[in-house]
């Protein structure tokens, strides 16, 4: 797996994939309604960052697209934890080479104030790779929603264990600037957006992500939607 081509593309880019739907919505589309147009060209590709369901007909609607796309692997975003994550390995085995999972950043408003919250998140993303993990991520959302910062010293435990295990993090530290301006018709933000509700600046955000990495330079990141 590892002697192809790492690019990241948007599947939009390889080729032409119609299905059903009506024509006042989008539709539903399912592994069955999946055609190919034409037969893509291009060398295999990784997929490095995907948000899977946890549905079997997810995986089969994705195997797919990546089929007649000419995508060898992708990178499932969404594994969380335990039981969840365990689900999902189990999916992934279905087919065998074509997917990668990585754990969630359990960090949750209850945890804000508990100071062995480091502690635990090292513990859960230890186990998370004996289970079979093949990273964490994609992190961001606990600190957009202000329940600790990126240099939290509480993370130390974490970031050691990250270290020490060699886990690659899909770490979503901030968005473009115009993420913290108003909506407007100039501006439009992707639904779900939380940064520009975020309690902090998009420099605010760069800051601790970069006092994290002088502390931990043998940190494995990938810089998803960094600016």
């Amino acid at each position: 797996m590892i002697h192809y081509l790492m690019i990241a593309v948007l599947l939009g880019s390889l080729a032409l994939i119609v299905y059903a739907a009506e024509d006042n919505e989008q539709g539903i589309a399912t592994s069955e309604m999946v055609t190919m147009e034409k037969e893509p060209q291009y060398y295999p590709v990784v997929n490095c960052h995907l948000h899977m369901g946890p549905r079997e007909e997810d995986f089969a609607l994705q195997t797919k697209v990546m089929d007649e796309t000419g995508m060898a692997v992708s990178i499932d975003l969404s594994g969380g934890t335990g039981e969840d994550l365990r689900k999902k390995l189990e999916l992934a085995k279905r087919y065998p080479g074509r997917y990668l999972v990585f754990c969630g950043f359990p960090f949750s408003e209850k945890d804000k104030d508990d100071p062995d919250i480091g502690k635990k998140l090292a513990a859960s993303l230890e186990e998370s790779i004996k289970a079979g993990a093949a990273g964490c991520g994609e992190m961001g959302a606990s600190v957009v929603r202000g329940y600790h910062t990126w240099d939290d010293p509480r993370l130390e435990p974490f970031w050691q264990k990250a270290v020490e295990l060699r886990v690659p993090l899909n770490w979503h530290t901030a968005q473009p600037a115009r993420y913290w301006r108003p909506e407007s018709p100039d501006n439009r933000i992707e639904s779900g957006s939380l940064y520009h509700k975020a309690p902090k600046g998009q420099h605010a955000m760069l800051r601790e992500r970069d006092r994290v990495l002088e502390k931990h330079p043998d940190l494995i990141v990938i810089a998803a939607h960094s600016s």
